[in-house]
């Protein structure tokens, strides 16, 4: 679980912060993957960028 520096924070704020990480990645993974989907969607190529360390 994630802490804070009075304690574990609220369930309801490390779910938010959670949030953000997976939108965050998604973000990044779906730019990356821009133009290598074919119309069938399957992903060809390669992704050569790397999404920064947040």
């Amino acid at each position: 679980m994630l802490c804070s520096a009075s304690g574990f924070w609220p369930p309801t704020r490390a779910i938010a912060f959670q949030n953000r990480v997976r939108r965050a990645f998604l973000a990044v993974f779906l730019h990356d993957v821009q133009d290598h989907v074919a119309e069938n969607g399957e992903i060809f190529g390669t992704v050569a960028q790397t999404a920064a360390v947040l």
